[in-house]
Formats: C-alpha cells, structure tokens, sequence
C-alpha cells in the first residue's frame, strides 16, 4: 500500500475537492484546527491539532496530540485512535498502526484488518495483499522473520500467514512460497521446503520439495533430499592447476561453471541456487505432477517440448506431458533438442558411439559415429572413427552430413567440416575446401583455400592467384589449376549457388556490414556492395566497415568520415577512429585524447578521455540520458576521474582526494 503514496495524495485531494467541497480545513485564533463550510462558518469546531489529511468519501484524519483518528462531515469520530494514518488507496482503503503494528480501515472508520501485522504490502491486480505476522523490521527497514499469507480488498485473510517466504509473480500468474526456510547472509531463502501458490493464493503444488525450478512453457522440475552446491574442494585444486597455465580470467571462470555444471548438471533453481544431489521431477501450472521425482538430474528447462533426465548414471528423454519417450539407457545425451532432434550416445562393449534421436524418442541415425553436432538449418555434421592398427592410424577421420530425418547427405569423405551457416558448410580435402549446401551438393570445386561463414547469402573465399585469374564474375568457380595452395592468394565473394559475384583481384575483403563490403588491392581500399559492384572506389589508405550509413577512411595517416556514395562528410583530420558509430556518432582521436563528433562535425563529446571505450561509455549513458545534447569539458573531466580513481581505496583518516569533490 505504500507504494501508491503519491497517487494517492492526488486522489484523496481530487476526491476532497469533489466529495466534499463546502467542508475546508481552517486554523482558528488558538491555533486549533477545524472544518468550515463555502460561508467560512466552523461546521466542525477548531479541536484539533491538525489535519492529517482532507474530507474524501466523508472522512477526514486529524490529529489529537500524537495520535490520529478519523472523523466524518458531523464531526463525529468514527475510528479508534492510531498511532499513524496513510492516505486511502484506489480501493478506498487505509493503512493505520498501534505499536507498530499494521491494519486497515475504510472510510466508514471500519477496523477491517486488526493491527497485529508486521507488513502489507500492494494490492495486485487481482485484489490480494501480502501480509506478515510476527516479523520484525532490522535496522536497515528491512523486514526480518515472521510468516506470511494474503488479504484480499475485504480485509478477508484468504491464505493465513504461514509461509516464510513468497516470491514474486511471474508471468503465468503463479509464485513459489516457502516453510521453514531461513533468511542467509545475501537475503536469500536457504532450505526449508518450496511450493507454489496461483493468482488467487491458493496452493497448486504443496510445500514439499526441497528446491523447485521456475516455470517455462508451462513446466518446471521439483527436487526431493538435494542440496545446494556451494564448493567443491577438488574443482578448486582442478580450477586453480587450470589457472597456472590458463591466464585468460574469462576461460579460468568457464573452467570453474563446466566443472560445477557436471556435478550440478547445470540446474539452478528460482532463487539461482545451484542443486545437486536428491530426486527430480516435473509439474505443470496446474499444479498436477507429470514426472514423479524419481531421476537423479535432469535439465533446467524443456526445449522444443524435451528435457533430458538421469537415472543411474544412465541418460533420457521426457516430454511436457510427463512421457518418458526416450528410456534412460544413454551415456550422454544433448543438453536440448535441435530442429526436432538430439544426439545421444551409447556403449557397445568397451566402445561408444554417437547416434540420433527424433523428437518421438526414436533412434533415426545407427550409433556409429566419433563426433556429431546438433542440426542446424537442416543438417548436422557427423564424423566416422579413426581406424588404429596397432598404434597406427590406418584410417583416418572422416566427416559428412546428414539431414533431419538421419538420411545420408553425403558420404563420409570429407577431412573436415566447419564454417556452417545459411544453410550451407565449408568442407576440406587435403588442403582445399568447398562448399556444399543443405542437400549435401557440393557447390563449389575443391579450389578455395579459405573461406568465411556465408552472411547476407555471400561468402568470402581466398584463391590461388593463378585460380583467381581464371575466374570470371558471374561465372562458377573454376576447377584448380594446381592442388597446392599458396598463401599468397587473392579473395573474392561467391553467392550461394558458388557463382563470383565479384572480381578475385583484392588482398583482403571485410565481412558485409550495413550492407557494404571494404575490399583492398593495391594497396589501396574502396568499398563493394553485396551484389559485388564497386561502389567506392579504392583510393584509400585503410578503411573500416560502415555504421549508420558512414565508414571511417584514412588518407596520409589521417581519419575522416565518407558515406554510402564516397562523398566525403568528415574531412581527414583525425589521429584515429574507432570501427563502429556509438549512437550514431563518430567516434575520433586528436592527439591522445578521444571524442565524439556528429555526422555534422560538431563536437559532442570533448576531446578528454583516453579510450574509445570510455567515449563509448560516456556517449550510451551521459549523453543519451542527457537529452542527446554536446556534453561539457567539465562534465567529460569528471566522468573520466571518477572511472580513473574507481579502484583507489582510502580511509576516513586520509586527505579525501581532490577529484572526489564535485565543485
């Protein structure tokens, strides 16, 4: 109810205004104060200390000494005296309190909540409060202990305070609630057990579970007898070796979550507790059990309508429904169903194999395979054992492609496969590549000696120089002339039939950004469009790709700005400039400081800051929540101080430093 404080006061004022216009409250000659009508003449005589707040639906709160109470248009007192008096809410109700302690009356003065509650909290949409009794406010404000439970806009308590905790409500209507449970030093709830109340705060899932997941599509899993993982001595020393060798900080933190993520398989539950240990099943939002908690682990959530479980070591399938549709006979199986299908894999003697399943359940592939991906855009990328004889390979890997239904693509011929997307795969023979598409059809000869990811249905590929010589825009990539690839070849674009839609005459290409590709030759670096036509001539000493519609190009050591046609915006007068606009500004350097300018060349943000990152920074906060105005040198100045000093530490005992002062 607090929270609609403001609100609040404009509707008691306009309701006053509009229920009660000839009653006014008015101080009389001892300070008292009274009510008077539209003549100026006391209806209500000057007995009062003050007014807490005006006449609304016939009742006003004055107050006596220290003490409120509510009096309606006779004067006549219609409450019992409260220590403190909200303002009345949208429904016409008001908070009071006696020691402490919270109740509501209506505006007829009627106590139709005693005050014994330690919190009330907003009405929702559907008319229900939270409540708390026996709790405690810390020192802080911050409400401790007590049991919770609802009223609705009656007063009725229509879920008596039993739970320790309620969560807040997500988007199916429901929330968890929780008995027995204990506030941890962060604020969260650790142990007791976990339910789930509906819109109307009547229980859909009893408190009984140990941790319980959050509700996706519909679903969500329960844990009986798990327990939180919180560390783990041996991932420690593990993490830690890792670290001696490993420096990068951001793989020493993957190391750490895909070791955890093995023993806690992955599942973290509504408050971000990570679980392990117990039995594991599913409930839907009707509150009916669909997978009783019998599986060791299972998934967080359901993909395309799966989740995989455990059960003795051993790996599954359930459905939404609850319907086991792959038994739990699998070493491994995928985290989530791609395009109606996962990989799973499967012992045969001392030897494991991949294989395929569809989204019945149903092995769709034989389990023959050493490697295998998830599909994607129709197909997966499958790979054939090596073949050792002792000690030595006599056969080595060999990868292909299969389509959704398990059917063969192509062959298993190829040394590798990668760079997959739109539907298309780069494949490698030797030392060559090609392209082949979803049908497995190899689109291209074995001719390339790189190739990109395609993007915008166009793919970049490096030739030999004398195959880049033999190859015609328009046309289909010519056969090698020789099957050895030289490093020193030339790149061109080819769409997705493998046709050059491009001439293969530049030393490098860019990926298509904002619909224009930065190309060299020469030297020299110019701009083509995704249909492959130079569209800016190569003229410049370096570029970088387009952003809004601009590109950053530099002439004798200089930065400028050029747009779609070349025309020139922003002449060559810069000492650098980073790749991409910031709020559609173009972000430079003069000297060592960086800034930002407009597409105009007004300066926007000053030349003060020592990065573009922290331009960047400044220009997606400041600037923008500023108005989208130029921002000030003095501004600029502090902003890079404060983000200088961040990290310094001092006691109260030291000379605060001079930046820290905002004069």
């Amino acid at each position: 109810m607090r929270k609609l404080y403001l609100f609040i006061i404009s509707s008691f004022v306009l309701g006053g205004v509009l229920s009660a216009q000839s009653l006014q409250s008015q101080q009389g000659n001892d300070g008292k104060y009274g009510f008077v009508d539209a003549s100026g003449a006391f209806v209500i005589q000057p007995e009062y200390d003050d007014v807490h707040f005006e006449f609304y639906k016939g009742a006003a709160c004055v107050k006596q000494k220290d003490r409120f109470l509510l009096i309606n248009e006779a004067g006549k007192s219609i409450s019992k005296m409260f220590d403190a008096v909200d303002y009345f809410d949208s429904h016409d109700l008001c908070q009071v309190s006696i020691g402490g302690k919270l109740g509501i009356v209506s505006t007829s003065g009627e106590l139709i909540l005693d005050t014994k509650y330690a919190h009330i909290g907003d009405f929702d949409a559907n008319g229900f409060a939270v409540i708390n009794l026996g709790g405690m406010m810390d020192a802080e404000g911050t409400l401790k202990g007590g049991k919770y439970g609802f009223i609705d806009t009656t007063g009725k308590v229509v879920a008596e305070p039993c739970y320790s905790f309620i969560g807040e409500r997500d988007q199916n209507g429901l929330r968890w609630v929780n008995i027995g449970g204990v506030e941890d030093e962060s604020g969260r709830c650790t142990g007791g057990k976990y339910g789930y109340i509906d819109d109307k705060a009547t229980v859909i899932v009893e408190p009984m579970y140990t941790f319980v997941g959050a509700f996706v599509d519909g679903v969500c899993w329960v844990c009986l007898g798990g327990k939180e993982f919180i560390s783990d001595k041996t991932i420690d020393a593990q993490v830690n070796s890792y670290a001696q060798r490993e420096k990068n900080p951001a793989k020493v933190i993957a190391k750490r979550i895909e070791l955890e993520n093995q023993i806690t398989g992955g599942k973290m539950d509504i408050l971000d507790h990570k679980v392990m240990g117990g039995k594991y099943g599913f409930i839907n939002s009707a509150g009916k059990v669909i997978a009783q908690p019998i599986y060791t682990s299972t998934a967080n959530t359901f993909t395309e309508g799966c989740a995989w479980v455990a059960l003795n070591g051993k790996y599954g399938y359930v459905r939404t429904d609850g319907t086991l549709i792959a038994e739990c006979i699998y070493d491994q199986v995928a985290p989530q169903f791609s395009e109606g299908t996962a990989w799973a894999k499967k012992s045969f003697k001392k030897e494991t194999f991949f294989g395929y399943l569809d989204a019945d359940g149903k092995e769709i592939t034989e389990f023959k395979y050493a490697k295998v991906t998830n599909m994607r855009n129709g197909f997966a990328v499958v790979c054939s054992p090596a073949v050792i004889e002792k000690g030595t390979v006599t056969q080595p890997a060999r990868y292909g492609l299969i389509g959704s239904k398990g059917e063969p693509l192509t062959d298993l011929k190829y040394d590798g496969i990668n760079k997959i997307g739109e539907g298309m795969a780069l494949c490698k023979s030797k030392n060559r590549f090609c392209y082949i598409n979803a049908t497995g059809k190899e689109i291209t000869p074995f001719v390339i000696n790189a190739g990109t990811v395609f993007n915008d249905g166009v793919a970049i590929v490096k030739l030999n120089p004398e195959d880049a010589a033999a190859c015609k825009r328009g046309e289909a990539l010519p056969a090698p002339i020789n099957a050895k690839r030289n490093p020193q070849g030339l790149f061109g674009i080819i769409d997705n039939n493998g046709i050059a839609v491009s001439e293969f005459a530049y030393t490098s290409i860019a990926k298509p950004s904002d619909g224009m590709i930065a190309v060299a030759r020469n030297g020299k670096y110019g701009y083509l469009n995704t249909a492959g036509d130079t569209v800016i001539q190569e003229v410049w000493d370096s570029a970088r790709d387009f952003s809004y519609g601009y590109a950053a190009v530099c002439k004798d050591g200089k930065w400028g700005w050029i747009d779609r046609e070349g025309i020139t915006i922003i002449a060559p007068e810069y000492d650098d400039a980073a790749q991409e606009r910031v709020e559609e500004l173009m972000l430079v350097k003069r000297g060592e400081k960086w800034g930002a300018i407009s597409a105009q060349g007004e300066t926007i943000v000053p030349f003060e800051l020592g990065s573009a990152a922290l331009v960047k920074e400044i220009t997606q906060t400041l600037y923008s929540a500023g108005g989208r105005v130029p921002l000030s040198t003095r501004t600029v100045t502090i902003f890079s101080t404060q983000k200088l000093n961040i990290n310094k530490r001092f006691t109260i005992s030291d000379t605060i430093p001079n930046e820290y002062w905002d004069y």
